[in-house]
């Protein structure tokens, strides 16, 4: 009898395949036994801990005009449940919602409900067990032209799961053009920190919004809304901790924005708000994403989230140590997920900016916390949670900053944060946007401040990472002239704290020999060489270069032109490897501002597998590979891709880069070389022929978005 290992496990030793073994059977009967509760007497908890609040020092009259332009667009969209998300158009989301459909697929039409305001409607919806407390959240709405959310449906594909469903029995549909990324983002809620922000500024009497109670009683609605109809661990959104933990975060956010205006909820509001934050984070500290190795974004979001729910709740034994654990985790989790030199080691650079994100949120919450709250860190309970991993016992690591005060956020992880800052401003081009390098699934902590693009109610541009940038200079020191709420936000939770700016990392000394490349090129046959050129216009500023080799990208950009050149070594072991793409030694170009050659990006996931393949094959980029044999091959599993020889850098100048790929089959080599007036790439391969370039699939300007 013999059995396959899954790929991700195949490196591990035997005795820690035992323990994960040992561990998955404990949480599976954890979960069975927590499963039973859940139906047959409640999910919602009993928690005492009550949410609190902080005022941050944030005025309506220092957001930014561009953003309040974007918040008048869109508010009436939202207090009509429209949104548009994921590449879905502006859509109205209610039950009995008509959808446009994805690529052709669309599934029948949900049933419409009549939802009367005792909350009758939700019998048959809720399970027995929740329903005494869903119809109590329900009946605080009060309002009878309230029109509920439908939180459960894919409304591109019009596919719909169960708010009745326990969340261990909930899967990625395995049907055609169906997304669980579309639910999950609504009930992410990160429109709720947009409307408070408009509440801010209708209070201020900017007459482009409406009266500001009106936002804050939808803000108050949707809370309730959606405590009603998902109970905790029921329902696509419960089935995934990050999504819970985004969701925690972006509920206090939207209390503490509302805050700064004087703005709350009831008090009855209040307790079923506070109640279900502890719910959200419970649920995150018992389904923490975490494992020995290749940990990714999800893990830092978990800690993000419960770092914010802890921090807001009143101090107890348990909410104490979920502070503590979350500050100490995220601290040394940002150690582990960027590399020395800035970037982020999932090899993508907008999940770079995702992870950047959650670094700077939980590293401001962290340094600002609260008077009342800092003792948790240093007389916590290790034995009030049970969490993996070990948690050990107080108190959390000090560090001195500038003026001296003790802070658990290291110089080392500013660091990090520092130059994650720099990698961002690397990769993007003379237009904001980035060079998508590997996935890019238009995930963030918070929407704060999207750059609108067309339309009205306008869309948002998920390749701009100008707010990130801000926001992480803003906590070395206060920007002189503010463009993104962001940064405002970041400083208002870090408090008087300011981080010390590191020295810039170094550069790799130069090498290579050009001329040796382009010789050893010129030997191959026709069939096993190309050249291209592609005309420059004269500049008299020279190339400046910047090089992130542990990330493998170097760069290349002169007044509008930009050269992003791709060349990956090995990958350290425990690295995760679910969003690279085959893009090794794969080149972007814009040359005068506009793009020449440029990575397609992604463009879904799990509703469209060929398609997902087809984003992330070689043939979508501008790679040399030979006909016959190739570096790495997309298969079924959608977030793994292994490819079987790394590159080399085998040229650095001030002129020219170059590499190559040795796998047994032979070798790949492509230069790149800056003369006056052209760039030139050079390719060849050593063994059987160059492959032509395929015809690369339509660009994605985001998730589900093609350009």
């Amino acid at each position: 009898m013999s059995f396959a290992i899954p790929s991700q496990f195949r490196d591990y030793p035997l005795r820690l395949l035992l323990v994960k073994a040992v561990g998955r059977l404990r949480r599976t009967a954890g979960g069975e036994l927590q499963r039973l509760c859940d139906t047959f007497l409640k999910s919602h908890g009993d928690g005492r801990e009550n949410v609190h609040p902080v005022a941050l020092r944030l005025r309506s009259e220092d957001m930014p005009e561009a953003l309040c332009a974007y918040l008048a667009a869109v508010a009436p969209a939202y207090m009509e449940h429209r949104f548009n998300l994921l590449g879905s158009g502006w859509v109205r989301v209610a039950h009995g919602t008509v959808c446009g459909g994805f690529d052709g697929y669309r599934y029948p039409i949900a049933p419409s409900v009549n939802a009367d305001l005792a909350g009758y409607w939700l019998r048959g919806r809720i399970n027995r067990a929740n329903l005494a407390t869903a119809q109590r959240a329900w009946r605080l709405i009060g309002r009878a032209n309230y029109i509920p959310i439908d939180w459960q449906l894919d409304f591109k594909s019009g596919f719909r799961w169960s708010e009745s469903t326990y969340h261990l029995d909930i899967r990625i549909a395995s049907v055609a053009g169906v997304d669980i990324k579309v639910p999950r983002e609504l009930a992410r809620m990160q429109h709720l920190p947009q409307l408070a922000l408009c509440a801010l500024r209708a209070a201020s009497g900017d007459t482009r919004f409406a009266d500001a109670g009106l936002y804050v009683d939808e803000i108050r609605a949707e809370l309730l809304d959606f405590i009603a109809t998902n109970p905790p661990r029921f329902g696509v959104n419960w089935a995934c901790a990050m999504d819970v933990a985004i969701r925690a975060a972006n509920w206090l956010l939207t209390l503490d924005i509302l805050a700064s205006g004087g703005f709350g909820l009831g008090q009855s509001e209040y307790a079923l708000v506070s109640r279900s934050v502890t719910d959200h984070a419970v649920f995150v500290a018992g389904h923490l994403e975490w494992s020995e190795v290749n940990r990714t974004n999800h893990y830092l979001a978990n800690l993000v989230g419960l770092l914010y729910a802890a921090a807001r709740l009143d101090s107890s034994p348990r909410s104490d140590a979920w502070l503590a654990f979350a500050v100490r985790e995220l601290t040394g989790e940002a150690l582990t997920q960027f590399h020395a030199e800035g970037s982020s080691y999932e090899g993508s650079t907008s999940y770079h900016r995702l992870a950047a994100e959650l670094v700077l949120f939980g590293v401001a919450l962290a340094v600002g916390l609260a008077e009342s709250r800092r003792p948790a860190l240093t007389s916590y309970q290790p034995g009030a949670i049970r969490v993996r991993p070990r948690f050990p016992p107080p108190p959390v690591p000090g560090f001195s900053d500038a003026t001296g005060q003790s802070v658990p956020v290291s110089p080392m992880v500013a660091q990090r944060l520092w130059r994650a800052a720099r990698f961002s401003e690397a990769v993007s081009r003379s237009d904001g946007r980035i060079s998508q390098i590997g996935d890019t699934d238009s995930g963030r902590l918070f929407w704060l401040h999207p750059v609108a693009i067309g339309g009205h109610p306008p869309g948002r541009d998920d390749l701009d990472h100008r707010a990130l940038i801000e926001s992480i200079d803003a906590l070395f020191s206060p920007p002189v002239a503010t463009h993104w709420l962001d940064s405002l936000v970041v400083r208002a939770l870090a408090g008087e704290w300011m981080g010390q700016v590191p020295e810039p990392v170094s550069m790799p000394g130069d090498r290579g020999d050009t001329t040796a490349i382009e010789a050893e090129i010129n030997q191959r046959p026709d069939a096993c060489r190309r050249v291209r050129r592609f005309p420059l216009a004269r500049s008299a500023n020279p190339w400046r270069r910047v090089a992130y080799p542990v990330f493998g990208l170097y760069i290349f950009r002169r007044d509008d032109d930009f050269v992003a050149f791709r060349c990956s070594g090995p990958s350290a072991p425990g690295t995760p490897d679910g969003h690279l793409h085959d893009d090794n030694l794969g080149i972007d170009i814009v040359l005068r501002g506009r793009p020449l050659i440029q990575d397609p990006g992604t463009y879904v996931y799990s509703p469209d597998p060929q398609a997902r393949n087809l984003y992330r094959s070689a043939s979508a980029h501008d790679v040399p590979r030979a006909r016959d044999w190739a570096v790495a091959t997309p298969g079924a599993a959608l977030f793994s891709l292994t490819p079987k020889a790394a590159a080399e850098c085998t040229c650095w100048q001030p002129d020219a880069v170059a590499g190559r790929i040795v796998a047994d089959e032979g070798a790949l080599h492509r230069l790149v070389r800056f003369r006056d007036d052209v760039l030139e790439i050079w390719d060849a391969v050593s063994e059987g022929q160059l492959a032509p370039l395929g015809d690369a699939p339509p660009p994605c300007i985001g998730y589900g978005r093609k350009a």
